[in-house]
Protein backbone atom coordinates (compact mmCIF):
# COMPACT_ATOMS: atom_id res chain seq x y z
CA UNK A 1 0.00 0.00 0.00
CA UNK A 2 1.41 3.46 -1.39
CA UNK A 3 1.22 6.87 0.63
CA UNK A 4 -2.07 7.89 -1.09
CA UNK A 5 -3.69 4.69 -0.96
CA UNK A 6 -3.03 4.69 2.90
CA UNK A 7 -4.35 8.32 3.64
CA UNK A 8 -7.00 7.63 1.47
CA UNK A 9 -8.03 4.42 3.85
CA UNK A 10 -7.11 6.83 6.55
CA UNK A 11 -9.64 9.11 5.54
CA UNK A 12 -12.44 6.55 5.05
CA UNK A 13 -12.22 4.62 8.61
CA UNK A 14 -11.47 7.63 10.58
CA UNK A 15 -14.51 9.48 9.24
CA UNK A 16 -16.44 6.21 10.57
CA UNK A 17 -14.35 5.78 13.74
CA UNK A 18 -14.01 9.30 14.94
CA UNK A 19 -17.54 10.89 13.65
CA UNK A 20 -18.72 10.41 17.53
CA UNK A 21 -15.78 11.87 19.30
CA UNK A 22 -15.86 15.37 20.32
CA UNK A 23 -14.57 17.95 17.26
CA UNK A 24 -13.04 19.75 20.50
CA UNK A 25 -11.09 16.88 21.61
CA UNK A 26 -9.55 14.62 19.31
CA UNK A 27 -5.72 15.77 19.07
CA UNK A 28 -6.79 17.28 15.75
CA UNK A 29 -8.09 14.68 14.30
CA UNK A 30 -5.35 12.12 15.51
CA UNK A 31 -5.02 9.21 18.25
CA UNK A 32 -3.62 11.15 21.16
CA UNK A 33 0.09 10.31 21.39
CA UNK A 34 3.10 10.93 22.63
CA UNK A 35 5.94 12.52 21.03
CA UNK A 36 9.05 14.33 22.65
CA UNK A 37 10.51 14.49 26.36
CA UNK A 38 12.10 16.85 28.05
CA UNK A 39 13.68 16.27 31.16
CA UNK A 40 15.39 19.21 33.35
CA UNK A 41 16.17 22.06 33.80
CA UNK A 42 19.74 21.66 33.78
CA UNK A 43 20.87 18.63 35.88
CA UNK A 44 17.61 18.03 37.85
CA UNK A 45 14.79 15.90 36.81
CA UNK A 46 11.76 17.49 38.90
CA UNK A 47 10.46 19.04 36.08
CA UNK A 48 9.26 16.60 32.81
CA UNK A 49 7.36 17.76 29.81
CA UNK A 50 5.96 15.65 27.62
CA UNK A 51 4.50 16.44 24.22
CA UNK A 52 1.65 14.93 23.09
CA UNK A 53 -0.76 15.52 19.91
CA UNK A 54 -3.01 17.47 22.51
CA UNK A 55 -1.04 19.81 23.85
CA UNK A 56 2.30 19.68 26.52
CA UNK A 57 2.11 17.64 29.68
CA UNK A 58 4.17 18.79 32.56
CA UNK A 59 5.25 17.47 36.00
CA UNK A 60 6.87 19.35 38.50
CA UNK A 61 7.48 17.04 41.02
CA UNK A 62 9.82 14.24 38.73
CA UNK A 63 6.54 12.69 37.70
CA UNK A 64 4.47 12.12 40.40
CA UNK A 65 1.69 14.54 38.71
CA UNK A 66 1.12 15.97 35.39
CA UNK A 67 -0.86 19.32 34.45
CA UNK A 68 -2.06 20.08 30.82
CA UNK A 69 -1.12 22.74 28.70
CA UNK A 70 -3.30 22.80 25.91
CA UNK A 71 -2.74 23.98 22.33
CA UNK A 72 -4.88 27.07 22.62
CA UNK A 73 -2.96 28.78 25.71
CA UNK A 74 0.82 27.74 23.76
CA UNK A 75 -0.83 30.02 21.02
CA UNK A 76 -1.86 27.74 18.10
CA UNK A 77 -4.54 25.16 16.60
CA UNK A 78 -4.10 22.35 14.15
CA UNK A 79 -1.92 19.19 13.49
CA UNK A 80 1.76 21.46 14.63
CA UNK A 81 3.81 19.56 16.63
CA UNK A 82 6.29 22.36 18.52
CA UNK A 83 9.66 21.87 19.65
CA UNK A 84 10.11 22.25 22.88
CA UNK A 85 13.58 22.80 25.53
CA UNK A 86 14.17 24.33 28.99
CA UNK A 87 15.78 27.57 28.73
CA UNK A 88 16.54 29.83 31.83
CA UNK A 89 14.05 28.49 33.68
CA UNK A 90 11.15 28.52 31.88
CA UNK A 91 9.92 26.06 28.66
CA UNK A 92 10.50 27.72 24.95
CA UNK A 93 7.95 26.36 22.42
CA UNK A 94 8.58 26.68 18.81
CA UNK A 95 5.40 27.68 16.94
CA UNK A 96 4.32 28.09 13.11
CA UNK A 97 4.37 31.87 13.69
CA UNK A 98 7.21 32.27 16.07
CA UNK A 99 7.66 30.79 19.96
CA UNK A 100 6.75 31.48 23.13
CA UNK A 101 7.68 30.97 26.70
CA UNK A 102 6.46 29.73 30.42
CA UNK A 103 7.81 29.24 33.70
CA UNK A 104 4.89 27.76 34.99
CA UNK A 105 2.39 26.96 32.66
CA UNK A 106 -0.55 29.25 33.27
CA UNK A 107 0.81 31.92 30.35
CA UNK A 108 2.73 31.40 27.61
CA UNK A 109 4.08 34.58 26.38
CA UNK A 110 5.27 35.17 22.98
CA UNK A 111 9.12 36.25 22.31
CA UNK A 112 8.66 39.11 20.63
CA UNK A 113 12.47 38.73 18.90
CA UNK A 114 11.31 35.38 17.09
CA UNK A 115 10.04 36.55 13.80
CA UNK A 116 6.77 35.32 12.70
CA UNK A 117 7.89 32.04 10.94
CA UNK A 118 8.11 28.35 11.53
CA UNK A 119 10.09 27.46 14.39
CA UNK A 120 10.69 24.16 13.53
CA UNK A 121 13.22 23.22 15.86
CA UNK A 122 15.01 24.59 18.97
CA UNK A 123 18.32 23.16 20.76
CA UNK A 124 19.51 24.34 24.17
CA UNK A 125 22.72 23.75 26.09
CA UNK A 126 22.90 21.74 29.22
CA UNK A 127 22.50 25.03 31.69
CA UNK A 128 19.82 26.89 29.53
CA UNK A 129 21.88 29.58 28.79
CA UNK A 130 22.14 29.01 25.12
CA UNK A 131 19.67 28.46 22.72
CA UNK A 132 19.42 27.74 18.95
CA UNK A 133 16.44 27.87 16.64
CA UNK A 134 15.91 27.15 13.24
CA UNK A 135 13.26 28.52 10.91
CA UNK A 136 11.60 26.44 7.63
CA UNK A 137 10.00 28.68 5.34
CA UNK A 138 10.05 26.72 1.47
CA UNK A 139 12.55 29.08 -1.10
CA UNK A 140 13.71 31.69 0.48
CA UNK A 141 17.01 31.82 2.69
CA UNK A 142 16.46 30.56 6.31
CA UNK A 143 18.19 31.35 9.38
CA UNK A 144 19.59 29.91 12.67
CA UNK A 145 18.23 31.92 15.96
CA UNK A 146 20.28 32.30 19.13
CA UNK A 147 19.84 33.12 22.14
CA UNK A 148 22.52 33.48 24.70
CA UNK A 149 20.28 34.95 28.04
CA UNK A 150 18.35 31.78 28.41
CA UNK A 151 15.87 32.07 25.98
CA UNK A 152 14.56 35.72 26.46
CA UNK A 153 16.01 37.24 23.40
CA UNK A 154 16.62 35.69 20.04
CA UNK A 155 18.86 37.14 17.19
CA UNK A 156 19.60 35.79 13.98
CA UNK A 157 22.97 34.25 13.22
CA UNK A 158 24.97 35.34 9.92
CA UNK A 159 23.29 34.04 6.65
CA UNK A 160 21.66 30.51 5.52
CA UNK A 161 22.28 28.81 2.47
CA UNK A 162 20.28 29.46 -0.34
CA UNK A 163 16.67 27.66 -0.87
CA UNK A 164 17.54 24.94 2.10
CA UNK A 165 14.48 24.81 4.33
CA UNK A 166 15.70 23.87 7.93
CA UNK A 167 14.51 20.54 9.48
CA UNK A 168 16.60 20.06 12.83
CA UNK A 169 19.73 22.08 15.05
CA UNK A 170 21.90 20.21 17.71
CA UNK A 171 24.73 22.16 19.53
CA UNK A 172 27.32 19.81 21.35
CA UNK A 173 26.88 19.75 25.07
CA UNK A 174 30.76 20.54 25.70
CA UNK A 175 30.90 23.36 23.23
CA UNK A 176 27.80 25.59 22.38
CA UNK A 177 29.71 27.47 19.67
CA UNK A 178 29.52 24.24 17.52
CA UNK A 179 26.23 23.81 16.05
CA UNK A 180 24.78 21.04 13.69
CA UNK A 181 22.00 21.45 11.36
CA UNK A 182 19.85 19.55 8.52
CA UNK A 183 17.53 20.47 6.02
CA UNK A 184 15.92 20.22 2.65
CA UNK A 185 17.18 21.46 -0.69
CA UNK A 186 14.49 23.38 -1.85
CA UNK A 187 15.06 22.16 -5.85
CA UNK A 188 15.93 18.36 -5.49
CA UNK A 189 14.37 18.04 -1.99
CA UNK A 190 17.61 16.15 -0.97
CA UNK A 191 18.49 16.00 2.85
CA UNK A 192 21.66 18.46 3.43
CA UNK A 193 23.65 18.92 6.48
CA UNK A 194 25.72 21.91 8.07
CA UNK A 195 28.24 22.29 10.84
CA UNK A 196 29.46 25.59 12.23
CA UNK A 197 32.20 26.19 14.97
CA UNK A 198 31.32 30.00 15.71
CA UNK A 199 28.22 29.68 17.05
CA UNK A 200 25.94 29.35 13.85
CA UNK A 201 27.70 32.19 12.13
CA UNK A 202 29.04 30.39 9.34
CA UNK A 203 27.55 27.11 8.12
CA UNK A 204 29.68 24.57 6.36
CA UNK A 205 28.20 21.52 4.34
CA UNK A 206 28.48 18.33 5.28
CA UNK A 207 28.62 15.27 3.06
CA UNK A 208 26.39 12.27 3.92
CA UNK A 209 27.16 8.89 2.82
CA UNK A 210 25.83 8.03 -0.43
CA UNK A 211 24.32 4.73 0.42
CA UNK A 212 21.94 6.38 2.88
CA UNK A 213 21.00 9.04 0.52
CA UNK A 214 19.18 6.69 -1.76
CA UNK A 215 15.56 7.33 -1.54
CA UNK A 216 16.16 9.67 1.44
CA UNK A 217 13.30 11.74 2.30
CA UNK A 218 15.16 13.81 5.15
CA UNK A 219 18.07 13.84 7.98
CA UNK A 220 17.76 14.29 11.29
CA UNK A 221 20.39 15.54 13.83
CA UNK A 222 19.80 13.35 16.78
CA UNK A 223 22.35 13.86 19.33
CA UNK A 224 26.12 15.12 20.39
CA UNK A 225 27.87 12.97 22.36
CA UNK A 226 28.55 14.65 25.58
CA UNK A 227 32.29 15.00 25.75
CA UNK A 228 33.57 14.83 22.07
CA UNK A 229 31.77 18.09 19.92
CA UNK A 230 33.04 16.12 16.74
CA UNK A 231 30.88 12.69 17.46
CA UNK A 232 26.95 13.01 16.58
CA UNK A 233 24.53 10.65 15.49
CA UNK A 234 22.25 11.74 12.27
CA UNK A 235 19.14 9.63 11.89
CA UNK A 236 18.44 9.64 7.48
CA UNK A 237 14.71 8.72 7.00
CA UNK A 238 14.50 6.74 3.53
CA UNK A 239 12.26 5.38 1.43
CA UNK A 240 11.75 1.61 3.22
CA UNK A 241 13.83 2.33 6.50
CA UNK A 242 15.62 4.62 8.38
CA UNK A 243 19.22 4.75 8.57
CA UNK A 244 21.44 5.75 11.79
CA UNK A 245 24.68 7.21 10.64
CA UNK A 246 27.69 8.23 12.81
CA UNK A 247 30.75 10.87 12.32
CA UNK A 248 33.85 10.96 14.68
CA UNK A 249 35.59 13.90 12.55
CA UNK A 250 32.54 16.44 13.11
CA UNK A 251 30.55 15.41 10.02
CA UNK A 252 33.36 15.60 7.63
CA UNK A 253 32.85 11.37 7.05
CA UNK A 254 29.86 9.34 8.24
CA UNK A 255 29.49 5.64 8.40
CA UNK A 256 26.13 3.44 9.03
CA UNK A 257 25.81 1.83 12.09
CA UNK A 258 22.13 1.00 11.72
CA UNK A 259 19.78 0.05 9.36
CA UNK A 260 16.08 0.05 10.47
CA UNK A 261 12.85 -1.25 8.65
CA UNK A 262 10.87 2.22 9.95
CA UNK A 263 11.72 4.98 10.97
CA UNK A 264 14.08 5.33 14.51
CA UNK A 265 11.94 7.87 16.10
CA UNK A 266 13.74 7.72 19.26
CA UNK A 267 17.10 8.65 20.02
CA UNK A 268 18.97 8.79 23.53
CA UNK A 269 22.61 9.13 24.48
CA UNK A 270 24.03 9.20 27.97
CA UNK A 271 26.94 10.78 28.97
CA UNK A 272 29.04 7.57 28.92
CA UNK A 273 28.45 6.90 25.66
CA UNK A 274 25.52 4.61 25.62
CA UNK A 275 23.04 4.66 23.20
CA UNK A 276 19.63 3.61 22.45
CA UNK A 277 17.32 4.02 19.42
CA UNK A 278 14.25 2.35 18.17
CA UNK A 279 10.76 3.12 16.81
CA UNK A 280 7.62 1.89 15.77
CA UNK A 281 8.59 -1.01 13.43
CA UNK A 282 12.30 -1.79 15.05
CA UNK A 283 11.30 -1.86 19.15
CA UNK A 284 14.23 -0.42 21.34
CA UNK A 285 17.94 -0.85 20.86
CA UNK A 286 21.28 -0.56 22.90
CA UNK A 287 24.34 -0.18 22.58
CA UNK A 288 27.05 -0.28 25.03
CA UNK A 289 30.15 1.22 22.65
CA UNK A 290 29.23 4.19 20.95
CA UNK A 291 27.02 2.36 18.27
CA UNK A 292 29.51 -0.75 16.87
CA UNK A 293 26.95 -3.35 18.30
CA UNK A 294 23.26 -3.57 19.41
CA UNK A 295 21.25 -5.57 21.35
CA UNK A 296 17.34 -5.24 21.27
CA UNK A 297 15.64 -4.59 24.36
CA UNK A 298 12.21 -6.93 25.41
CA UNK A 299 10.55 -3.33 26.08
CA UNK A 300 7.45 -1.91 23.80
CA UNK A 301 8.48 0.15 20.83
CA UNK A 302 9.31 3.98 21.67
CA UNK A 303 7.95 6.69 19.93
CA UNK A 304 10.31 9.03 21.88
CA UNK A 305 13.68 8.47 24.29
CA UNK A 306 15.24 10.38 25.85
CA UNK A 307 18.38 10.10 28.66
CA UNK A 308 18.35 12.17 31.84
CA UNK A 309 19.52 11.81 34.67
CA UNK A 310 20.42 8.09 35.47
CA UNK A 311 17.41 7.10 33.31
CA UNK A 312 15.54 6.44 30.32
CA UNK A 313 12.66 7.86 29.34
CA UNK A 314 10.66 6.64 26.67
CA UNK A 315 7.24 7.65 24.75
CA UNK A 316 5.25 4.72 24.00
CA UNK A 317 2.13 4.28 21.89
CA UNK A 318 -1.05 4.38 24.05
CA UNK A 319 -3.24 3.01 22.10
CA UNK A 320 -1.27 -0.49 22.01
CA UNK A 321 0.33 -0.20 25.79
CA UNK A 322 -1.35 0.77 29.25
CA UNK A 323 0.46 4.13 29.66
CA UNK A 324 2.32 6.68 27.48
CA UNK A 325 5.42 7.53 29.27
CA UNK A 326 7.57 5.50 31.49
CA UNK A 327 11.69 5.16 32.59
CA UNK A 328 14.32 3.01 33.38
CA UNK A 329 16.39 3.76 35.55
CA UNK A 330 20.36 2.92 35.25
CA UNK A 331 20.89 -0.42 36.49
CA UNK A 332 17.54 -1.61 36.25
CA UNK A 333 15.60 -3.90 33.89
CA UNK A 334 11.80 -3.07 34.19
CA UNK A 335 10.13 0.25 32.98
CA UNK A 336 8.44 2.30 35.80
CA UNK A 337 5.00 3.61 33.91
CA UNK A 338 5.20 7.69 34.54
CA UNK A 339 1.67 8.47 32.69
CA UNK A 340 -1.59 7.38 31.50
CA UNK A 341 -2.88 9.84 29.91
CA UNK A 342 -6.15 9.86 31.60
CA UNK A 343 -4.22 10.22 34.66
CA UNK A 344 -2.98 14.17 34.12
CA UNK A 345 -4.87 16.16 36.55
CA UNK A 346 -6.37 18.30 33.70
CA UNK A 347 -5.57 22.63 33.30
CA UNK A 348 -2.93 23.94 35.70
CA UNK A 349 -4.59 25.30 38.49
CA UNK A 350 -3.85 29.37 38.11
CA UNK A 351 -5.49 32.82 38.13
CA UNK A 352 -9.01 32.99 36.73
CA UNK A 353 -7.50 35.19 33.81
CA UNK A 354 -5.03 32.84 33.02
CA UNK A 355 -4.79 30.96 29.77
CA UNK A 356 -4.58 27.76 31.50
CA UNK A 357 -7.86 28.48 33.02
CA UNK A 358 -9.40 30.10 29.78
CA UNK A 359 -8.73 28.57 27.54
CA UNK A 360 -7.42 24.82 28.55
CA UNK A 361 -9.90 24.41 32.03
CA UNK A 362 -13.00 24.23 29.64
CA UNK A 363 -11.60 21.82 27.08
CA UNK A 364 -10.10 19.21 29.61
CA UNK A 365 -12.91 17.01 30.56
CA UNK A 366 -14.09 16.22 27.08
CA UNK A 367 -10.41 15.55 26.58
CA UNK A 368 -10.02 13.06 29.41
CA UNK A 369 -13.20 11.48 28.07
CA UNK A 370 -11.40 10.89 24.89
CA UNK A 371 -8.02 9.81 26.17
CA UNK A 372 -9.78 7.59 28.85
CA UNK A 373 -11.85 5.12 26.78
CA UNK A 374 -10.60 2.71 23.96
CA UNK A 375 -11.57 -0.08 21.83
CA UNK A 376 -11.55 -3.55 23.91
CA UNK A 377 -12.69 -7.05 22.64
CA UNK A 378 -14.81 -6.84 19.32
CA UNK A 379 -16.42 -10.26 20.45
CA UNK A 380 -18.15 -8.57 23.09
CA UNK A 381 -21.84 -7.64 23.27
CA UNK A 382 -22.06 -4.07 21.00
CA UNK A 383 -23.79 -1.55 22.07
CA UNK A 384 -27.16 -0.85 21.32
CA UNK A 385 -26.91 0.84 18.26
CA UNK A 386 -24.69 -1.35 17.10
CA UNK A 387 -21.10 0.76 17.77
CA UNK A 388 -18.25 -0.30 19.24
CA UNK A 389 -17.80 -1.30 23.23
CA UNK A 390 -15.76 1.28 24.98
CA UNK A 391 -13.74 -0.07 28.12
CA UNK A 392 -12.87 3.10 30.65
CA UNK A 393 -9.25 2.57 31.39
CA UNK A 394 -9.58 3.56 34.54
CA UNK A 395 -11.00 0.50 35.15
CA UNK A 396 -8.40 -1.37 34.00
CA UNK A 397 -5.02 -1.05 36.48
CA UNK A 398 -1.50 -1.44 34.53
CA UNK A 399 -1.56 -5.03 35.67
CA UNK A 400 1.36 -7.67 34.42
CA UNK A 401 0.92 -11.10 33.46
CA UNK A 402 0.32 -13.27 36.83
CA UNK A 403 3.94 -15.05 36.01
CA UNK A 404 5.81 -11.81 35.93
CA UNK A 405 7.40 -10.28 38.93
CA UNK A 406 5.70 -7.28 39.60
CA UNK A 407 8.36 -5.47 41.32
CA UNK A 408 6.47 -3.04 42.90
CA UNK A 409 8.72 -0.03 43.60
CA UNK A 410 9.54 1.68 47.26
CA UNK A 411 6.54 3.73 47.99
CA UNK A 412 3.43 2.10 45.84
CA UNK A 413 4.87 3.14 42.33
CA UNK A 414 4.87 0.10 40.31
CA UNK A 415 7.34 -1.02 37.58
CA UNK A 416 6.52 -3.56 35.30
CA UNK A 417 8.09 -6.03 32.57
CA UNK A 418 6.98 -4.14 29.24
CA UNK A 419 7.01 -7.26 27.41
CA UNK A 420 4.34 -8.49 29.49
CA UNK A 421 2.31 -5.42 30.66
CA UNK A 422 -0.92 -5.17 28.99
CA UNK A 423 -0.50 -8.38 26.74
CA UNK A 424 -2.69 -10.75 28.57
CA UNK A 425 -5.64 -8.42 29.48
CA UNK A 426 -5.74 -5.92 26.37
CA UNK A 427 -7.37 -8.98 24.34
CA UNK A 428 -8.70 -8.25 20.61
CA UNK A 429 -9.23 -5.53 19.56
CA UNK A 430 -12.74 -3.52 17.69
CA UNK A 431 -11.35 -4.77 13.99
CA UNK A 432 -12.57 -1.17 12.91
CA UNK A 433 -10.25 1.09 15.15
CA UNK A 434 -7.70 -0.83 15.32
CA UNK A 435 -7.37 -0.75 11.34
CA UNK A 436 -8.08 3.31 12.17
CA UNK A 437 -5.47 3.25 14.54
CA UNK A 438 -2.65 1.38 12.75
CA UNK A 439 -3.24 3.79 9.39
CA UNK A 440 -2.91 7.05 11.72
CA UNK A 441 0.33 5.66 13.08
CA UNK A 442 1.32 4.71 9.48
CA UNK A 443 0.43 7.99 8.37
CA UNK A 444 1.53 10.06 10.93
CA UNK A 445 5.12 8.26 11.18
CA UNK A 446 5.77 9.32 7.41
CA UNK A 447 4.76 12.67 7.40
CA UNK A 448 7.32 15.30 8.47
CA UNK A 449 7.90 15.35 11.84
CA UNK A 450 8.46 19.07 14.08
CA UNK A 451 11.23 18.65 16.00
CA UNK A 452 10.48 16.66 15.21
CA UNK A 453 7.59 17.66 13.49
CA UNK A 454 9.63 15.30 13.96
CA UNK A 455 10.84 15.66 17.74
CA UNK A 456 12.89 11.98 18.66
CA UNK A 457 12.40 12.21 17.47
CA UNK A 458 12.89 15.21 18.64
CA UNK A 459 16.10 15.82 20.67
CA UNK A 460 16.55 18.03 22.89
CA UNK A 461 19.50 18.48 25.75
CA UNK A 462 22.47 16.84 24.28
CA UNK A 463 22.89 14.05 27.03
CA UNK A 464 19.63 12.40 25.33
CA UNK A 465 19.59 14.13 22.14
CA UNK A 466 16.08 12.78 21.12
CA UNK A 467 15.35 12.19 17.52
CA UNK A 468 11.70 13.40 17.96
CA UNK A 469 12.64 16.53 16.91
CA UNK A 470 10.80 16.06 14.03
CA UNK A 471 8.12 13.70 15.30
CA UNK A 472 5.09 11.84 13.76
CA UNK A 473 2.24 14.34 13.20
Amino acid sequence: MNRTQIQVALAFFSSIALTSAPSTSNANGRFPFAQHVIVGPGAASDQIVLRATFGLLWSRDGGRTFDWACEQSLGFEGSWDPPIVFAGGSVVVGLPDGAVSSADGCDFGRLASVPNTPMLDLAASRDGVTVYGVENVPVVENRVFASTDGGRTFAPRGRGPAAVSFDTVELAPSDARRVYVTGLDGASRAPLMFRSVDGAMTLERCTLPAESLVGATGAFVSGVASRDPDTLFVRIDRDGGSHLIRSRDGCRTFSVVLRARGSLRGFALADDGRVWVGGPEDGLQRSNDGGDVWTRMDTPAPTCLRHHGGALYLCVDWVREPYALGRIRDGATLVEPLLRFQDARGAFACGPTSSAQLECAPRWPQQRMLVTTRPIDAGRDASADGGDVIEPLDAAPLAMDASVDSGVAPGGRGVCNCSAVGRARRGPRSALLLLASVLFGVCAHRRRDVRARRPDASFGVVETGTQNRRVPA
